[in-house]
């Protein structure tokens, strides 16, 4: 009787208007009243808080993104979506060979693999599901596996979010644009000839192994991790933080477009000839002594450290002498 009564309102402003009975409408109260022409969506679609919902039509096509409710248990097996489709916690637990997506976003739902013939997306979301593997010669341009049991990743990936996983490898000759693999127990190698142009952050992680000519462009942060050796001609872009960390040294020669903070790591002494263009922060260190051709711009700050027995005079005594310069304050 409800629908009855609201596809004749609708149908009353449709002649006297002149407005088309919308998709959701006919979808919810009128199915079988669904033309071809209806089923071709020029814009973003959003039915996840359309109970009424509980099935899709044959046929539809969304140029736009499209995000399903939690009442939808299948796809239709022809279904093309020309941007986002959005199943976060779905029930859903397979999806069909057969479907066109430029995109797709499934974190927590029932999902628990990609079809095989799924070579590319432009942003890919698995985090929280039991998906294990993903398809061979995947291209994605945005991958976030975090909270999944995924351990090996694609060369074919721009941007990597990872926490909480189990990857033990980032492929080397390779452009990325962000990595960040927080609390990943596993990860041991960085391939040769990796390039990263924005912000890499790893914690947790065992020895890691940090392949030839590592280039990053944004901020470094390695937090709670082992590096014993940097290679020689690594490329940091702008600050670097190493915290709680254990690394043996650091290359001579070293140039740091921002702020260098090594706070509470391992580290013995600081390397020759270290240029910081921002703040140098080594607290809760065991460096003992100043190194030649130690130039900070900012600020030096020595918390906890052995140097703390001396006095600023002191310190930039030494520093002068020793062919540097700190432009900032000593902070002690």
């Amino acid at each position: 009787m409800e629908s009855k009564r609201v596809m004749r309102f609708f149908d009353f402003l449709k002649h006297k208007e002149g407005r088309d009975i919308p998709f959701i409408v006919k979808l919810i109260y009128a199915p079988e009243t669904l033309r071809p022409e209806d089923l071709n969506i020029e814009h973003n679609l959003d039915i996840s808080t359309n109970v009424g919902i509980s099935e899709l039509p044959e046929g539809l096509k969304v140029n736009g993104g499209f995000r399903i409710g939690e009442k939808i248990k299948k796809l239709p097996n022809d279904l093309t979506v020309n941007g986002m489709l959005d199943m976060m916690e779905s029930p859903i637990k397979e999806i069909p060979t057969t479907i066109k997506i430029e995109s797709l976003e499934i974190s927590g739902s029932k999902i628990t693999s990609i079809p095989e013939n799924f070579k590319k997306f432009k942003f890919l979301s698995l985090r929280r599901t039991n998906v294990r593997k993903l398809p061979t010669d995947l291209n994605v341009k945005y991958l976030d596996i975090s909270g999944t049991h995924i351990s090996e990743i694609p060369e074919n990936v721009f941007g990597l979010l990872a926490n909480k996983t189990n990857i033990h490898t980032l492929h080397g000759g390779v452009t990325m644009e962000y990595v960040t693999c927080l609390q990943c127990p596993q990860l041991h190698n960085i391939g040769d000839d990796l390039t990263i142009l924005g912000n890499f952050s790893t914690s947790n992680n065992g020895e890691l192994r940090i392949g030839k000519n590592f280039k990053i462009d944004g901020v470094f942060h390695l937090n709670n991790g082992i590096v014993n050796d940097f290679p020689l001609d690594i490329k940091f872009g702008k600050s670097v933080r190493i915290t709680n960390s254990t690394i043996n040294k650091l290359p001579d020669n070293l140039i740091i477009n921002g702020d260098l903070e090594l706070s509470y790591t391992q580290i013995p002494k600081l390397p020759i000839n270290l240029t910081v263009k921002g703040d140098l922060t080594i607290r809760g260190t065991k460096i003992h002594k100043i190194p030649q051709g130690l130039n900070v711009v900012g600020n030096f700050i020595c918390q906890g450290t052995p140097l703390d027995r001396f006095s600023d005079h002191e310190i930039l005594k030494k520093v002068h002498e020793l062919g540097g310069s700190i432009r900032g304050n000593i902070m002690k």
